[in-house]
């Protein structure tokens, strides 16, 4: 399937429900506590993944992500991620990794073969990962 950025961006914001909700807590696993849900577009076409990881002894190290799994099979596709700042990167000298951050995906990092999310935007929208829940849920036209 051939994903240009207006579609990306269509599925990041269409409004969606849920078809599995999360569980009540966040259950830990590997040092990190964690949640999922199952979504599907409104009008039923789409069906997306969320998932919450939170670091058990550093909060403010989080990810809150939208993953798009195709109805037909074909690869998932991480579209929107919503980092915590997890670490100054000695190899990159202006890395985004020491504060919040949005990876969203784009359509020449798909159409390269990259990770569809793989840059990222420092961002004051949220600095917990409550924060960042509440900002992911606007941005991602999730209703219920």
């Amino acid at each position: 399937m051939k994903y240009n950025q207006e579609f990306i961006d269509f599925l990041i914001s269409c409004p969606k429900k849920m078809k599995e909700a999360p569980k009540k807590e966040l259950t830990y696993d590997k040092g990190h506590m964690r949640n999922s849900m199952k979504l599907i577009s409104e009008d039923d076409k789409y069906e997306f993944e969320v998932f919450i990881r939170v670091n058990n002894t550093f909060q403010e190290n989080f990810s809150v992500g939208l993953v798009y799994t195709p109805m037909d099979g074909t690869g998932r596709i991480t579209l929107l991620r919503c980092n915590g700042p997890h670490g100054f990167q000695q190899t990159i000298p202006d890395s985004h990794h020491p504060f919040p951050h949005i990876h969203i995906a784009t359509e020449e990092n798909i159409t390269n073969g990259l990770r569809a999310e793989k840059n990222a935007i420092i961002t004051k929208e949220y600095a917990t990962y409550q924060d960042a829940i509440y900002f992911f849920v606007k941005k991602c036209g999730i209703m219920e």
